[in-house]
């Protein structure tokens, strides 16, 4: 899995931080799966582009990009002259740099002062997917991580994580701040119990990413 470069002290606080990720990625997973799991407190998501764009001042316009801009766009699958509209927004209540699609939200960086804006970084990402495509859309979303990350990951291609092929491994990686964000952006879009994360793919990039991880966003069968 994905290693931070840290020092001989902070590298004894691992183990912990490990076993959170793995807690707090697991209670997310039930939450999504199972609408009678208690004390979830992601409500539904009702912000608009319209209204981020007031409340928040926005920078940016939304511009048409083909695919082949986004690093290793093969390793993605992506047509590299599939059109993704690209979204750009940097001040000091929030920043998000990426892309979206029908089907797809591919996010560069994100990050959020909540001092300064009160709404989260989930909802912010529903309502620029939105400004453009429906919800109930939503497939996946890819997240690429930058060697300047101070991440390093093994080789060995792709690698695909869900519940039953190793419920720790996919719970940490809900339990990362990627996967929070996401695991929220699903329970905020969709009624709890009909859509989940159902799997995270990783997959090492040789150039400029460390590393992209893909969440795949499913109906749950019943």
């Amino acid at each position: 899995m994905a290693q931070k470069k840290v020092s001989r002290d902070e590298s004894q606080d691992l183990g912990a931080l490990y076993i959170e990720f793995q807690r707090s990625g697991s209670q997310r997973r039930r939450w999504m799966e199972d609408p009678s799991e208690p004390n979830c407190f992601i409500p539904q998501s009702n912000l608009d582009y319209e209204t981020l764009k007031q409340t928040c001042e926005l920078n940016s316009e939304v511009k048409d990009v083909p695919a082949r801009v986004l690093p290793d766009h093969e390793l993605h699958g992506l047509d590299p002259n599939l059109n993704l509209l690209g979204f750009v927004h940097v001040d000091e209540a929030f920043t998000w740099l990426g892309f979206t699609a029908l089907g797809m939200i591919v996010i560069e960086s994100i990050k959020r002062d909540p001092r300064m804006n009160r709404h989260n970084i989930s909802e912010i990402t529903h309502a620029i997917y939105t400004r453009n495509f429906p919800i109930e859309s939503l497939k996946r979303v890819h997240h690429l991580y930058r060697n300047a990350n101070n991440l390093s990951w093994p080789g060995g291609g792709a690698q695909i994580w869900d519940f039953a092929r190793d419920p720790e491994i996919f719970g940490m990686l809900l339990g990362t701040r990627c996967g929070k964000m996401i695991s929220y952006l699903v329970l905020g879009a969709f009624p709890r119990g009909t859509r989940h994360i159902a799997r995270v793919v990783t997959c090492p990039a040789p150039t400029e990413c460390a590393v992209h991880l893909r969440f795949d966003i499913e109906e749950i069968e019943k």
